[in-house]
C-alpha cells in the first residue's frame, strides 16, 4: 500500500496518523531491575572491610541508580507504528537553503530520485524532520526552514508506506553516512 497523506501542522506538535505512544515495558522492568541492584551494592558496601571495596560499590551503585532513573523517565514511553507494531523513531536532515524547492518537489511528487542532487549539511537552515519506523514500512516528514530562533514548517507533513517508504528511508539513511 503507498499511500500519502498531507496535513496541515507542524510535525513535532501533532499526532502523526497511525503513530501512537506506548509503555515502553522493557525499560521500566531494566529500571527495577538496576533499583534493587544498586540496592544490593549498597548493603554489600556495608559489609566490606576495605574503603576501596566499599567506595566501588557504592559508586557503581549510584551509577545505576542514575540509569534506572533515565529509564523511568527518559524510556519509559516509545512510539509505535499501530499497523505493523513497529517502534518509531525521530532523526533530522539540515540542508542548504538553496535546496529547499527540489526537496518539497521531489515529496509532493515522490520522486526521490530527485533528491539526488541535494546535498547533507552539518547544520543548514532548511532541515527535513522524519518518523521512520524500523521496518521502515512507514515514514512521516516535513520541511521545516530556520526563521529567527526556530525551525518553521514551510511543507505539508507527508505520510508514506509501503514501497515508498521504504524507498525514502533507504535514501535519507544512504544520505546520513
Amino acid at each position: 500500500m503507498n499511500t500519502i497523506t498531507i496535513l496541515a501542522e507542524n510535525i513535532n506538535n501533532c499526532k502523526l496518523p497511525d503513530v501512537e505512544k506506548k509503555t515502553n515495558n522493557v525499560s521500566i522492568i531494566s529500571g527495577i531491575v538496576l533499583l534493587v541492584f544498586a540496592a544490593i551494592l549498597f548493603v554489600l558496601s556495608r559489609q566490606v572491610d576495605n574503603n576501596l571495596g566499599s567506595s566501588t560499590e557504592v559508586f557503581f551503585g549510584v551509577v545505576a541508580v542514575c540509569v534506572a532513573l533515565y529509564m523511568f523517565f527518559a524510556q519509559r514511553e516509545k512510539m509505535v507504528d499501530t499497523t505493523t507494531n513497529s517502534v518509531v523513531s525521530r532523526d533530522r536532515i539540515y540542508y542548504n537553503a538553496s535546496d529547499l524547492h527540489e526537496i518539497k518537489v521531489a515529496l509532493a511528487n515522490k520522486s526521490f530520485s530527485g533528491l539526488r542532487d541535494v546535498r547533507r549539511q552539518p547544520d543548514g537552515n532548511v532541515q527535513l524532520v522524519f518518523y521512520f519506523s524500523h521496518d521502515h514500512n512507514y515514514i512521516a516528514a516535513q520541511v521545516q526552514k530556520y526563521e529567527p530562533f526556530e525551525y518553521k514548517p514551510c511543507s505539508e507533513i507527508y505520510v508514506f508506506r509501503g514501497s515508498d517508504a521504504e524507498g525514502l528511508i533507504e535514501k535519507l539513511k544512504a544520505e546520513k553516512i
